[in-house]
């Protein structure tokens, strides 16, 4: 069932476009097509769509209140209640028009920030049953994994929920490799830290004059006591000095080399014996820390549990303690990934004779044919990945979605295809980089829903010359994109 019918003017289509790739691209079902011509009755499929219809959009202007057509599709509209009015020049409504408000979007540019875009987003949120739409609409260029985990488990029913969470998955695994990079750098920095500390310097054994001295203090037994000396004390203490000084006049056995000799000939400490054990305890404290944060990584890549996710930990541990068990669980999932066509690609038609592109500008020609050629080549590339050839790789979200083609280093140019959790394909040129892979040169994307965009990409989003088409290869709007959005419209 169509969400969102568009009723505007017939001449004001491209200052339509906006608010109809916006709403696209926040997976709305939205009927925005050539309008009739004024000296012809609806047709079954417009009476059949606005009867159907969840909310009617009715884009007013001065042209658009002029329209007799524009009036009798809003006056529908009204009388179901699905009526949502926004004025986007300037205007006068007409009755019964003017008791109903209309949200100012004079002079909106696409802005998301835009108070009366948000408004216009939140009423029909409610008429089509998405009431988390406007907030995800402000969420789109959020980087915040939390505020998209709150938003998807908020709203879980969403058409856009699953694709939320991909993009929580994105977000945490390279947060999760900033932190594991952190606590490697962190790691190593200690190590150097305890490297550079000074050596502890060895005791210094005592003099013979400090040894003498001890023994004078030891059997000085005080002037005053020999006035009248106890005799039996002399006695014990005459008995006790002779042991001591047997002792000390026995032949004390010889030091070791490099031993320094301690008190009374006892044995001292060897300093090579101390830097070894320095060095020892330095090791064990090292280790410890790289090992924390091995472990750190693997329960990471486990939280993840896809393929790309124990790629990230072997790439940074090959060695690690825990790399045989990330092997393991790594080609436990890509022996499970058997590919399906998605819903996108089975919509698409088997070949392009209906996508008539003489009718196209000569640029947006070009970029739709170069994307054609290159939607090969990632065709031809993802199947060698599945097969498991060398130099590609194949990998699953297990919030669903995924990508088949060739494997580089961050910056390489690839080819390959790709689907989302939503049921969309991509199909083109790629850059390698972490955590997904970007689309970036010419390619072909394929919406759930059977339209498809021909042409060139920058950095994931539609970007330069290209095309859109319905699933029956009837053209949409062409042109130069910027943003995602069609920012100049060309024609032949």
């Amino acid at each position: 069932m169509t969400d969102v019918f568009i009723s505007y003017k017939q001449e004001e289509r491209e200052k339509m476009r906006p608010i109809a790739d916006a709403l696209s691209a926040l997976q709305v079902d939205v009927w925005f097509d050539e309008r009739l011509s004024p000296d012809r009755s609806f047709t079954e499929e417009i009476q059949h769509l606005t009867q159907i219809c969840k909310a009617q959009l009715v884009c007013w202007s001065p042209s658009a209140t002029a329209s007799e057509w524009v009036r009798g599709e809003a006056e529908k509209g009204r009388q179901r209640g699905v009526l949502v009015a926004v004025m986007v020049e300037a205007c006068e409504l007409p009755p019964p028009f003017n008791m109903h408000h209309a949200e100012n979007l004079t002079g909106w540019n696409g802005d998301r920030k835009h108070p009366g875009w948000r408004k216009v987003l939140e009423t029909i949120g409610r008429k089509i049953d998405r009431p988390g739409l406007a907030e995800l609409d402000a969420l789109s260029a959020s980087s915040d994994s939390e505020a998209w985990k709150r938003w998807a488990q908020k709203y879980p029913n969403d058409p856009c929920a699953d694709a939320a969470w991909s993009k929580i998955e994105e977000l945490e695994i390279g947060a999760a490799r900033a932190r594991t990079a952190q606590q490697r750098e962190a790691a190593k920095k200690a190590a150097a830290e305890a490297a550079a500390k000074p050596k502890p310097q060895t005791s210094r054994p005592a003099s013979s004059d400090n040894a003498a001295s001890f023994r004078s203090a030891a059997f000085d037994t005080g002037a005053s006591q020999r006035k009248s000396p106890p005799w039996p004390l002399i006695i014990v203490g005459a008995i006790a000095a002779v042991g001591v000084l047997g002792f000390m006049l026995k032949p004390a056995p010889a030091p070791a080399p490099g031993v320094q000799p301690g008190l009374f000939g006892l044995p001292g400490q060897n300093p090579d014996e101390i830097e070894a054990i320095r060095k020892a305890e330095e090791e064990k404290a090292t280790q410890a820390a790289q090992g924390q944060a091995d472990d750190n990584a693997y329960a990471i890549a486990q939280a993840a549990n896809t393929i790309r996710g124990y790629e990230m930990y072997l790439s940074s541990y090959p060695n690690g303690r825990n790399a045989e068990q990330a092997r393991a669980a790594q080609q436990a999932l890509q022996s499970s990934f058997a590919p399906a066509p998605s819903a996108a690609a089975a919509a698409a038609p088997a070949n392009y004779s209906a996508f008539d592109v003489d009718q196209l500008n000569a640029s947006v020609k070009y970029s739709a044919q170069q994307a054609r050629n290159f939607e090969e080549r990632g065709k031809n590339a993802a199947t060698r990945a599945r097969n498991g050839e060398a130099g590609m790789e194949s990998y699953k979200s297990d919030k669903g979605g995924g990508y088949d083609g060739e494997k580089g280093k961050v910056g390489d140019p690839l080819v390959g295809a790709s689907t989302t959790a939503g049921g969309d394909s991509y199909t083109g040129q790629y850059v390698y980089a972490e955590p997904a892979n970007r689309r970036e040169g010419y390619g072909v994307y394929i919406w759930s829903n059977g339209n498809i965009y021909e042409g060139q990409f920058a950095n994931s989003v539609r970007a330069g010359y290209g095309v859109l088409w319905d699933k029956q290869g009837k053209l949409i709007s062409s042109g130069i994109w910027k943003d995602d959005y069609l920012s100049t419209s060309l024609s032949k």
